[in-house]
């Protein structure tokens, strides 16, 4: 009985074994788009999900009293059962529209954080690459110098210092990693998955130059200001 269990833990011991190495495989190897990142970071964020789950509870809310309210008083003295009905219908109706305002803003501001974050990893992916490339280049330069002073055509100040270019390029190597990992570790932070993940980024960093019309910009900026349209608002209500 104890050797049939034994056997038992043996194996599984050996599939977790073997499934480890394959999952981090899969998490590395799996490709990673700026929209598809910025579904799951949407889909994560807590902060979001609640609003949304406000919101949801809102609606409910105002359908509730807007099924109560028969017509619009003509003042506040009209008719006070049914003006304070419509009071509470409107307040919760301008509570909806400002958490959705506000929802809005910040589904913005991740998605702009995210593009941000998804950048950095291809920026540093690129520079790890130019420090890859600079150190072969040094090893090369070294073995050239190296080979001079083999022949009496380089001093010894020369190979040191081509040396000490190596070295330098190792350096920079190590440096251009830990940047990376940094990189890879917001980005994963924010799009919720595994810290160690090492997805492949599908998007380069291109600059695409278009006209620039400042009035139709700030006019964009704000009409899609939370606080600007909260401000609005509350400055309309007191009227």
């Amino acid at each position: 009985m104890l050797k049939k269990i034994t056997k038992t833990l043996l194996l599984l011991l050996a599939l977790l074994i073997i499934a480890v190495p394959a999952f981090a495989n899969e998490a590395t190897d799996q490709t990673l788009t700026l929209d598809n990142a910025i579904k799951k970071a949407l889909s994560h964020n807590k902060s979001i999900l609640n609003a949304q789950l406000d919101i949801d509870s809102t609606e409910i809310q105002r359908d509730s009293l807007q099924e109560l309210v028969k017509y619009t008083p003509i003042d506040y003295n009209y008719n006070q059962d049914d003006t304070n009905v419509f009071k509470s219908y409107y307040g919760v109706q301008h509570q909806l529209r400002q958490a959705q305002k506000k929802l809005n803003a910040d589904k913005m501001q991740l998605s702009i954080n995210v593009t941000e974050a998804y950048h950095q990893v291809i920026k540093n992916n690129q520079l790890l690459d130019e420090m890859k490339a600079n150190l072969t280049l040094n090893i090369i330069k070294r073995d050239q110098v190296k080979a001079k002073y083999d022949v009496g055509m380089a001093t010894m100040a020369d190979l040191l210092a081509a040396d000490a270019q190596v070295v330098s390029a190792r350096a920079n190597i190590k440096d251009a990693e830990g940047k990376l990992d940094t990189a890879y570790g917001e980005l994963n932070k924010i799009t919720g998955q595994n810290i160690s993940a090492r997805p492949k980024l599908e998007e380069e960093i291109g600059f695409y130059p278009e006209e620039f019309d400042v009035d139709m910009q700030v006019t964009k900026a704000i009409n899609n200001s939370f606080e600007i349209w909260s401000a609005t608002e509350a400055a309309r209500t007191a009227a």
